[in-house]
């Protein structure tokens, strides 16, 4: 997970190339108000994770280059992050839902 306060930056981030290779592996950055700590949105690289070759090689032997902007799932609220991430909770409803007292 990488914070950034603001807007997107223009520069990329590292990311190992061993990341791919791990199953069901994202990586997530989440901009936050600098004055008020809160999120505000939140970008997700991954389910499913694209093609290494689609982002350059870094100067760093086995990483790449990956820029926020790149991520396939962005802008993103809190919620849907969550659905993204956790499926099977977002489709079972609360725990109480599971009781049934008739």
């Amino acid at each position: 997970m990488k914070t950034r306060s603001g807007s997107p930056p223009g520069n990329p981030y590292q990311l190992s190339e061993a990341l791919w290779r791990l199953p069901n592996a994202c990586a997530i950055w989440m901009l936050y108000d600098a004055a008020t700590l809160d999120p505000i949105s939140y970008y997700l690289l991954g389910f499913p994770m694209p093609y290494t070759e689609r982002f350059g090689q870094s100067n760093r032997s086995g990483y790449r280059n990956v820029k926020m902007q790149q991520a396939n799932h962005a802008p993103l609220g809190l919620p849907e992050l969550a659905a993204i991430l956790f499926p099977q909770g977002s489709q079972q409803g609360t725990p109480g839902d599971a009781l049934d007292d008739t």
